[in-house]
């Protein structure tokens, strides 16, 4: 019974996930009103199962929902609205048609459609397990698993899954190998383990990527080794400086092939590598031997990377800035002035990190209307001024009436206590130490997260932010 049980759960979670995938593969007019979907979620796709805008970190989806048309291969889909705007999502979306492989079964599309809707690394692993055991696994399997626990940050389970396919000896094409160069460089961001674990995972992240490289033909296709290239880039970059060396040798390996064409999109994360490691001198003079060649921009990608990977030193922050926007006439878009106005608040510039997001000319999405009231919340508590007060309660307006339906949690909850903050300091502000106003994750890790437990009016802000 037991036996009998499990199987028709099985049976039943295959027909879900099946329907799910011709959800995603239907005709716009053919999915009708959809419930609490977004107007990109319903996009029709004669695509490879791909992870949708729904399926990966509201900051990822962000990224990719704002870079510039022209830096993607071709359209993802088009949207569920009238218009059917082109929707741009994934960077290189591949045709079943055009790009047939043979470790590709497409019989096996409620497979792969199953790792991409888990939400548990456990549930993930048990329905890998299951499909195992029903000879139901291929390398596009595995790679939508791996896909997913990149975009979950799961390290430990993307691991096993590299694990189970070696041990099953079950092939990846190029493109599955990307994937999982791409998956550790996404476990490796911003993860939470200890220092020590951390390098061990660097470690084992560069002799991984480095095996599954080598392991690689030269690509007959441009696509597929710009892919390539891009993934190799961004582990390294997560790395951090003891992938410096395999770094410049891919770059050699690129200078040398006359065949294809790396854009400013692969080369940003070998940029961003040798920014972090204080190579400022090596990344300016990249970045102008790129615009001298024909034909090649920098893009808003570029100066995004560039300032996140320059952390806190405002001051060099300011230098890429003026000259990716003033020399190269780069367009800043929403995440560029967010990781700007980032740099000054944890360099505790609060005054410079609100005015950086005051004119903008762009659409404030919730985290950038969040990050602005962090700072004026900070500001005004500092100064106590009409002026401050001021600008406070229009930025508090501004967060009042956001749209969060559509982002995390996290930045929720975080609206809605600098929110509740702001209200207190304008109505009694004596009850209000600066550490009682460090709401977002970054604030708290900055500079200003050591500072005193100043009060209000003191005017502790440094000159230079005034």
């Amino acid at each position: 019974m037991l036996a009998r049980s499990l199987q028709q759960h099985a049976e039943n979670r295959a027909r879900q996930a099946q329907w799910e995938a011709s959800l995603w593969h239907a005709k716009v007019t053919d999915l009708g009103p959809c419930v609490g979907d977004r107007a990109y979620v319903a996009a029709s796709m004669q695509r490879h199962t791909h992870s949708k805008p729904h399926q990966v970190p509201p900051a990822q989806r962000d990224r990719a929902m704002l870079r510039p048309a022209e830096t993607y291969a071709s359209a993802t889909g088009r949207s569920k609205s009238r218009t059917k705007k082109k929707l741009y999502f994934t960077a290189t979306p591949t045709d079943p048609v055009r790009d047939s492989s043979p470790h590709r079964d497409p019989k096996l599309s409620h497979r792969r459609a199953e790792m991409k809707s888990c939400t548990r690394a456990s549930n993930l692993l048990r329905r890998l397990s299951e499909a195992f055991q029903v000879k139901e696994v291929d390398g596009s399997v595995i790679g939508a698993a791996m896909q997913t626990c990149g975009h979950r940050r799961w390290w430990e389970a993307l691991m096993q899954v590299y694990d189970e396919a070696v041990h099953h000896n079950i092939q990846l094409d190029r493109i599955q190998r990307s994937i999982f160069i791409n998956a550790m460089a996404a476990c490796l961001q911003r993860s939470q383990c200890s220092d020590l674990e951390l390098s061990a995972r660097k470690d084992r992240a560069l002799r991984l990527s480095k095996h599954v490289w080598n392991h690689m033909s030269f690509p007959s296709k441009e696509l597929d080794f710009l892919c390539a290239l891009g993934a190799a880039w961004r582990v390294c970059a997560e790395i951090g400086e003891q992938a410096l060396p395999w770094a410049e040798e891919l770059l050699n390996c690129c200078n040398a092939q006359k065949k294809y064409n790396a854009t400013a999109i692969q080369y940003s994360p070998l940029w961003s590598l040798f920014e972090r490691c204080k190579h400022k001198a090596r990344v300016e003079e990249l970045l102008q031997e790129f615009v001298r060649r024909p034909g090649c921009s920098l893009t808003e990608v570029t100066l995004g990377s560039l300032i996140n990977a320059a952390g806190d030193d405002w001051r060099r922050v300011e230098r890429i800035w003026d000259l990716l926007v003033n020399k190269y006439h780069v367009e800043p878009n929403m995440l560029c002035f967010t990781a700007r106005s980032k740099a000054h608040f944890l360099a505790g510039r609060p005054a410079a990190a609100a005015n950086s997001l005051e004119g903008t000319q762009v659409d404030d999405g919730p985290r950038a209307v969040a990050m602005h009231l962090q700072a004026r919340l900070v500001v005004c508590h500092a100064e106590l001024t009409k002026e401050s007060k001021r600008k406070l309660i229009k930025c508090l307006t501004d967060a009042e009436t956001v749209d969060t339906s559509e982002d995390s949690r996290q930045i929720k909850s975080e609206l809605a206590q600098l929110i509740e903050l702001s209200r207190k300091l304008l109505r009694e502000p004596s009850c209000l130490r600066l550490p009682d106003l460090l709401v977002m994750h970054f604030a708290r890790n900055g500079r200003m997260g050591e500072w005193p437990r100043h009060k209000a009016g003191s005017k502790y802000l440094p000159n230079d932010d005034c």
